[in-house]
């Protein structure tokens, strides 16, 4: 979740894995890509930024002009990241398997989605397909831009030139404007304005005090069932005309249509506070989930889990019994067996815990299940026979809200 839930301090120490990771030298960068394409910089390159523009935890991204003169943003892994995530997981799976093996089929799950992050012709294959599914419906370009891949000579394992779209990242640009606020309001800087927001967003939704529509345009990609599985705020750019550019599309998640009319119907009981609606759909999925006890958790706590995984965050005491006893929410999550999570659920709870998080971290915390369920109709909508998502309606949505 990030901003709202975690203390400030776990935030800013966890931040430069997005994208500033200390980079690798230029002599470094132009063996990889040299190694790996099989011909010299010179043939490939008019010019190529030493400084990288971003540097994460697999790979940094340099400006280049190709030899035809096109801009290009060119991503380079690092040579031992494939050894390192094996090792990583190979850890996580020993340790899984002797303190909690209910929860191998997520470790599986999560090591298949990340080692297939390393392969970049993956990359390129779903930026492709992404950009052509927008394009076919409206919102490519003139909502969203994914960058184009021009050559196919650079569109390797360990390497991937990409169209440069020119902008800011999110990150930065949320980091810009609390700061901003934060001068306004008297106060030091964005890290003191950013812990008294944190204090402030549990009675922020319980007293229903406006909160802003925070638009990501993984909105858009909803209804097409093949969405970015990543979207922190350094992979999305702000562009001067006000258009987002999705630009890392190396985890990528899919939906089939029984998962996307699930996650749809989720959505909709959230908008509308349907509790019965919610749990049974979550249990009829197969989510089970128990106290350390192993007594079955009852419908209130299955419905708050519910609420974080593709609504907003709520703080507010959990009620646990006929009794009326309530406890603490992180309570409750520390008190929590998972036994079972079905994919759908695993991809919806990270895909909206980061949106949920990013609208937090920007100090405008939304209720995700308002600002999908037109979508989440439209695809029930389709899904019956009627018709398929609409452009038109679903951009006047997302744009009529900022």
């Amino acid at each position: 979740m990030g901003a709202g839930i975690l203390e400030d301090v776990y935030i800013q120490a966890l931040r430069p894995l997005q994208d500033g990771v200390p980079p690798r030298s230029l002599a470094e960068v132009s063996a990889i890509i040299e190694a790996d394409i099989g011909v010299p910089m010179a043939e490939l390159f008019i010019s190529f930024e030493p400084r990288p523009v971003g540097a994460a935890s697999i790979a940094q991204a340099h400006r280049a002009t190709l030899i035809d003169g096109r801009k290009v943003i060119v991503k380079v892994q690092y040579p031992e990241v494939p050894a390192l995530y094996a090792a990583d997981f190979d850890n996580l799976e020993l340790v899984t398997r002797l303190l909690f093996p209910q929860n191998l089929p997520l470790i599986e799950g999560l090591r298949r989605r990340h080692l297939a992050e390393l392969d970049f012709r993956q990359e390129a294959a779903n930026l492709r397909e992404v950009r052509a599914n927008l394009q076919a419906r409206g919102f490519e370009p003139s909502l969203v831009r994914v960058p184009a891949v021009p050559d196919a000579r650079l569109c390797t394992r360990h390497v991937l030139a990409m169209e440069c779209l020119e902008g800011c990242s999110l990150a930065a640009a949320i980091e810009l404007e609390m700061n901003d606020v934060a001068r306004a309001l008297g106060m030091a800087s964005a890290q003191e304005l950013r812990a008294q927001l944190m204090k402030r967003v549990a009675a922020h939704f319980e007293t229903g005090g406006g909160a802003h529509r925070f638009v990501d345009a993984a909105e858009v990609a909803a209804p097409l069932g093949v969405y970015n599985a990543d979207p922190h705020p350094g992979n999305v750019l702000l562009l001067p005309d006000g258009r987002l550019g999705l630009i890392d599309y190396g985890m990528t998640g899919r939906l089939e249509p029984p998962e996307r009319e699930a996650i749809a119907r989720v959505v909709l009981g959230l908008a509308a506070g349907d509790q019965r609606a919610v749990v049974e759909e979550y249990e009829r999925a197969g989510y089970r989930a128990c106290w350390h006890s192993g007594a079955p958790h009852g419908p209130d706590a299955v419905f708050r889990f519910a609420t974080f995984h593709l609504d907003r965050i709520d703080l507010s005491p959990v009620r646990t019994g006929p009794d009326g006893a309530t406890m603490p929410v992180l309570a409750l999550f520390k008190s929590t067996l998972e036994k079972a999570v079905p994919d759908w659920v695993e991809q919806a709870r990270r895909l909206g815990g980061l949106l949920i998080g990013v609208g937090s971290q920007a100090g405008r915390p939304i209720s995700l299940a308002h600002e999908w369920a037109p979508i989440a109709e439209e695809v029930l909508r389709a899904a019956h026979g009627t018709r398929a998502p609409d452009a038109r309606r679903l951009r006047t949505h997302l744009t009529g809200l900022t």
